[in-house]
């Protein structure tokens, strides 16, 4: 019989005993996801098409500054 592979015994699943547990994790995953993941993007976002456009570096960043936080709170109400 052949072995499981390394990663399979380091890898466990965690079963979650209840539907509150899951809605927990469901919500520190929104939560991280908008404060830790949203933020960075968007700023790689605004100056990637900013320069696209072929904006000025001033003029990425004055871009990236006045539409980030009216799109970061769309994002997370929208969620």
């Amino acid at each position: 019989v052949p072995s499981p592979p390394a990663w399979a015994t380091i890898v466990q699943v965690e079963h979650l005993a209840s539907p509150s547990d899951r809605a927990r994790e469901v919500a520190v995953k929104v939560l991280f996801d908008n404060l830790f993941f949203q933020a960075p993007f968007l700023t790689c976002y605004f100056v990637v098409t900013g320069f696209l456009e072929g904006l000025s570096p001033a003029a990425v960043y004055h871009k990236t500054q006045t539409n980030f936080h009216a799109a970061w709170a769309y994002g997370v109400l929208l969620r």
